[in-house]
């Protein structure tokens, strides 16, 4: 592992064309296969910032340093709030895609797509069209479709807010392990206090207008978390302390 962090956002500011800022002078390092959860009142740039990192939103000033280096498209999988399948596409080919338009051999995007389908479990439902998908089953499409790539950074943007309770705790739970097979770096933006302690080693509080981080809070629970760990007084606890934090941000913004 390297000691040179796998993401370095440094001093970034965005603002719209009116001037006003949605980050002023956002600044945090990210480690080598660490899971940080962004989460903060509405406004604040959670979406804002996994933009920026995956390159699809320009910086207004500052900058972000991908370890590495090179193309952020190589290094990076963005998976939507929406599963943005295609649908005239087959769950196989909606998930090789990426690798289609990368130019790939068929037969290295064949095996790829054997190896993510079982990797979500989604093997059996290979042939079937987004229409014929549970809510889930199209969620784990889309990870695996961001997990083609094989990028050394995932950024999910509230991949799992359309989900009842119970499939979005087994999903979080899955993604547990599968990132102890894959070892990626994941950015999160998340409503969910209890979502962003069950996944990350550490939460980002932000504050809104402009956006900014008013907190930062280490989860130090070992991974892979089981979700009977959402059961322990420690994880209550951590939980209690994020949606404090959130609380002391709204306060902070009525007296502003």
């Amino acid at each position: 592992m390297t000691t040179e962090p796998q993401l370095r956002i440094e001093g970034v500011s965005k603002r719209y064309a009116n001037g006003k800022a949605v980050l002023e002078n956002f600044s945090l390092d990210i480690q080598n296969e660490e899971f940080v959860a962004f989460i903060g009142p509405r406004g604040c740039g959670k979406s804002t910032i996994l933009r920026l990192i995956a390159g699809l939103t320009p910086i207004t000033s500052g900058q972000i340093q991908h370890a590495g280096g090179g193309d952020i498209n190589q290094r990076t999988s963005y998976i939507f709030q929406e599963s943005a399948l295609l649908p005239w596409r087959n769950v196989e080919s909606n998930v090789g895609l990426p690798l289609r338009l990368r130019g790939l051999k068929a037969a290295a995007i064949s095996e790829r797509i054997r190896d993510v389908l079982k990797l979500w479990d989604i093997n059996h439902v290979s042939n079937r069209f987004p229409l014929q998908l549970t809510p889930g089953m199209k969620v784990r499409t889309s990870l695996a479709r961001g997990l083609i790539t094989q990028p050394r950074t995932l950024l999910l943007d509230e991949p799992f807010a359309a989900l009842d309770a119970i499939a979005r705790n087994k999903l979080s739970a899955d993604l547990m392990k599968v990132r102890q097979k894959r070892h990626f770096t994941a950015c999160l933006v998340t409503h969910s206090a209890a979502e962003a302690v069950f996944l990350a080693n550490r939460v980002v509080v932000l504050a809104a207008n402009p956006g900014r981080i008013a907190e930062i809070i280490d989860v130090p629970e070992s991974y892979p978390r089981k979700l009977e760990w959402r059961e322990t007084d420690a994880f209550q606890e951590a939980v209690n302390q994020v949606r404090n934090a959130l609380s002391r941000v709204q306060e902070d913004a009525k007296k502003a």
